[in-house]
């Protein structure tokens, strides 16, 4: 008595190959067609199987609507933008979009996420995505500081009540600007 069996034949007189230990598929769609014999010499009607093998994670991609700008690898966003994550899967599909912002646990969702910035402040977000046959991709991270406080200059030459003596055309003036999510703004 034995098992045999043929992947993806190109033809119904391609050889069998004696089953004797488990075989691995490469990643895609395969056809396994498969049969058995007894002692008595009776040989099964040939059945098939499609399989599909999927060994890739599904992606997620992150990005931002509304005013943003990036500044010394910083994302700054406008009050009120969307962070949308979406994930992709090409074999078996995305089973759920995970995603966490500032330390909270994760959210599952159905493989997009839109989170609206309704405040001032920093957005830190930890996402990744898994497959229906449990691929898990690789956790991602990306922050986005919403600011909405305007900076404020201060000037400090000529010093209030004293009295400034200039060229005709040059001025020199000097001047601090703060600003809350930047320490050392321009000045």
């Amino acid at each position: 008595a034995f098992s045999e069996y043929r992947i993806d034949a190109a033809t119904d007189t391609a050889p069998f190959t004696l089953y004797t230990l488990p075989f691995m598929l490469s990643e895609g769609a395969h056809a396994i067609e498969f049969r058995s014999r007894d002692n008595a010499g009776n040989l099964e009607i040939t059945k098939s199987s499609a399989v599909f093998v999927d060994d890739t994670p599904p992606e997620v991609e992150f990005s931002l609507a509304g005013s943003s700008f990036t500044l010394d690898y910083t994302l700054y966003a406008a009050l009120g933008s969307t962070v949308t994550l979406v994930s992709s899967d090409t074999a078996s599909g995305v089973k759920a979009l995970y995603y966490a912002i500032n330390g909270t646990t994760y959210t599952a969702s159905a493989g997009r996420a839109e989170i609206i910035l309704p405040a001032e402040g920093s957005y830190s977000f930890r996402y990744y995505a898994a497959d229906n046959v449990n691929n898990t991709g690789e956790e991602k991270s990306a922050t986005v500081r919403v600011d909405t406080a305007a900076p404020a200059v201060s000037i400090s030459v000529p010093v209030a009540g004293q009295v400034f003596i200039a060229t005709r055309n040059k001025i020199g003036v000097g001047f601090t600007v703060t600003d809350n999510f930047d320490p050392a703004p321009l000045g």
